[in-house]
């Protein structure tokens, strides 16, 4: 399986979650691994708890190899930024706003000295 096929389907999955969670839930988290050139992750956001939020994330991360949370957010924009294929660069942000959420994730990750692009970006549901 090619890692753009890992990355698709750890989209369609955290997506799947975001829309399926109700008004009130507000709690995400960020899951990372990487490894050999390559960065695998699992997001989860509109949970109803932080805890939930970590979980939910480390199972989508955990597919693909060792993960650890990076970050836990509440009621907030997300953004993660990867370099591509063949490195292993990466940045995220959490902000009161999808823009600015993509802003600061491209520019952490490109302080790794490489071109990025966001690879993901939601606002959890009470969020902005």
């Amino acid at each position: 399986m090619s890692y753009r096929h890992i990355i698709g389907g750890m989209i369609v999955c955290a997506c799947a979650a975001f829309l399926s969670g109700s008004n009130a839930s507000a709690a995400g988290a960020l899951a990372l691994g990487r490894g050999d050139g390559a960065v695998w992750y699992g997001v989860n956001s509109g949970s109803g708890s932080i805890g939930e939020a970590r979980a939910n994330a480390m199972r989508r991360c955990y597919r693909h190899g060792p993960c650890h949370i990076a970050t836990v957010f509440w009621n907030k924009c997300f953004a993660l930024a990867l370099q591509g294929e063949g490195h292993d660069g990466y940045g995220w942000a959490a902000r009161d706003f999808e823009g600015a959420a993509q802003r600061e994730a491209m520019r952490s990750c490109e302080s790794d000295g490489l071109p990025c692009r966001i690879e993901f970006s939601a606002c959890d549901r009470a969020g902005r």
